[in-house]
């Protein structure tokens, strides 16, 4: 089984990229922050604080997808940005699961005027500015390997 972790910041094109890769890899689900943050609040709601609940519930999700013989593609904005998270979890789960193929996949970082395309008429609460300011903060935690 493999999992597929595309690393970017906001709006560089995760989701699009592991649904592309969801559909040429079956069996496979997608594990989403995103998603995970709207069931359990009703709507898209980002809060620093409640992130580590979020983290431990996408990485259960992975590894009970793994156990089914799932492949994995699990998209989020945060967590894989550092070389620090990501081995981590390669740990984890090679650790919890034996031996997995993860592929990394390294989004090009999108101009800002990428981003207000982007995210212009999505509702979650932030301006396009903030988004972009989203977007460079991300960038700058960002390390490749």
């Amino acid at each position: 089984m493999t999992i597929y972790i595309p690393v970017g910041t906001t709006a560089s094109g995760k989701t699009t990229k592991c649904r592309e890769w969801i559909k040429n890899n079956q069996p496979a689900v997608l594990v989403e922050a995103d998603a995970l943050r709207t069931i359990f609040f009703e709507k898209y709601t980002f809060d620093p604080k409640l992130e580590n609940p979020i983290r431990q519930i996408m990485v259960a999700c992975v590894l009970n997808w793994l156990d089914a013989q799932y492949n994995v593609a699990v998209d989020d904005a945060v967590f894989f940005l550092s070389k620090n998270d990501r081995k981590y979890f390669e740990d984890y789960v090679q650790e919890l699961f034996g031996r997995y193929e993860i592929i990394w996949d390294f989004l090009p970082i999108p101009t800002d005027e990428e981003v207000r395309k982007r995210r212009k008429g999505t509702e979650r609460g932030i301006s396009l500015d903030q988004w972009i300011e989203i977007k460079n903060r991300h960038a700058m935690l960002l390390e490749k390997d």
